[in-house]
């Protein structure tokens, strides 16, 4: 398993690199909005089943070609919107146009009350939850050239991520989780934030020191940090609640999209936040 983990890292790292560094925008974006495709299907995929079963409807069943619509759309109008004028309520106003979309293919597709009930909310959070953080990610990306706030941000939670890891592994003896994610520890969660703090710093060196003042940088390792930890827990929940080990098998050895993305989900929209903030209060 690990070998494997190894093997696709070291194939699709450079090629992610590659689209956001130096490909161009047009790319990016369609990376993003794959990306986005991905983490909604994936969502729906896992939540759409469970809450039809939580609902008791005899009727059960993930409807695809739906899903697979819905997040098509999604995917495209983040791309439109991304390549256009860039800005994120142009996003939103695309995501809202999706939401209520979703919400007449999903009272209109079956005439069951319950079935289509479960089914708004599995594609409504679906919809949400797979493209609102990259509309987040895609407003780093455009801080700065060559996709510097985004390998800030990659640099922070991939370290945080090993860190924990490794940490985690060594020291580890306090649950941080024990219900959601039983493998997680406190020594591991402080151990990757230190590893995301290095790795904020180091980043900003690659960058010619140019990314902010130090404290920015501490603040933001500190926080992106504990909130990709956050997102972590958080889909560790979605996976217990839909009874599946991995979200999807896109990528093997590392599962699927959301997999990929779980700490990104959260840390995204936390460092827009305090970039945000800094330009217009610093």
């Amino acid at each position: 398993m690990l070998r494997t983990r190894l093997v696709t890292a070291l194939l699709g790292l450079p090629i992610v690199l590659f689209l956001l560094v130096w490909a161009g925008r047009g790319f990016a974006a369609l990376l993003m909005g794959v990306m986005v495709a991905g983490c909604s299907f994936e969502a729906a995929k896992m939540l759409a089943p469970q809450l039809q079963a939580r609902f008791g409807v005899s009727e059960q069943g993930f409807k695809p070609w739906i899903s697979g619509f819905l997040c098509a759309c999604v995917a495209i109008l983040f791309f439109i919107c991304a390549v256009g004028e860039g800005q994120w309520w142009s996003g939103l106003g695309g995501i809202a146009f999706v939401l209520m979309l979703t919400v007449g293919l999903g009272s209109f597709s079956t005439r069951n009350v319950d079935l289509a009930v479960s089914q708004i909310l599995a594609w409504v959070f679906a919809s949400l939850y797979g493209s609102l953080p990259w509309i987040a990610l895609w407003q780093l990306y455009l801080l700065g050239d060559h996709a510097r706030y985004v390998m800030f941000l990659l640099a922070i939670v991939m370290l945080n991520d090993t860190g924990a890891y490794f940490v985690g592994r060594a020291l580890g003896k306090h649950k941080l989780a024990p219900h959601y994610s039983p493998k997680k520890t406190w020594e591991g969660a402080l151990g990757g934030i230190a590893f995301g703090i290095g790795g904020a710093f180091g980043m900003d060196a690659v960058f010619g020191f140019s990314l902010g003042p130090a404290k920015l940088l501490l603040m933001a390792a500190v926080f992106v940090g504990a909130m990709g930890i956050a997102g972590d827990l958080v889909e560790s929940i979605l996976k217990r609640f839909s009874k599946v080990k991995d979200s999807g098998c896109f990528f093997p050895g590392h599962g699927g999209f959301l997999d990929r993305s779980d700490s990104i989900v959260f840390a995204a929209p936390s460092l827009w936040l305090i970039m945000t903030f800094y330009k217009y209060h610093g």
